[in-house]
């Protein structure tokens, strides 16, 4: 991606537009994911059908985990996912590529 006229590495990209981790699980009806993100290191929590995703810190899956269990939830396919570069145009409206970024890198180098 170009700004300013200098490429930015995707992990650059990533660690400054998307939280450090996502947790995802899969829950059964009537779970209300508001509640984490009273927990320290919760950015957002939402849910989708049966899928739960929880944003945040490098902490989250520790957080959240202990949180599921001292109430007692059952949880399948808890885990830790780091994001990446294809979760950008998600939440900021547009695709990014290589292949554009260096196309537009030579344009700039060009004048």
């Amino acid at each position: 991606m170009i700004a300013a006229q200098r490429l930015i590495r995707p992990a650059a990209l990533i660690s400054t537009h998307l939280p450090p981790q996502r947790v995802p699980f899969r829950v059964s009806n009537g779970f209300d994911p508001r509640w984490l993100e009273g927990l320290p290191g919760v950015q957002r929590a939402r849910r989708h059908d049966d899928q739960v995703t929880v944003d945040g810190d490098e902490w989250l899956l520790g957080r959240v985990t202990a949180a599921l269990g001292e109430r007692g939830y059952p949880v399948a396919d808890l885990r830790a996912a780091r994001p990446t570069l294809s979760a950008y145009p998600k939440t900021h409206g547009h695709a990014v590529s290589a292949r554009s970024a260096s196309d537009r890198l030579q344009r700039a180098q060009r004048g």
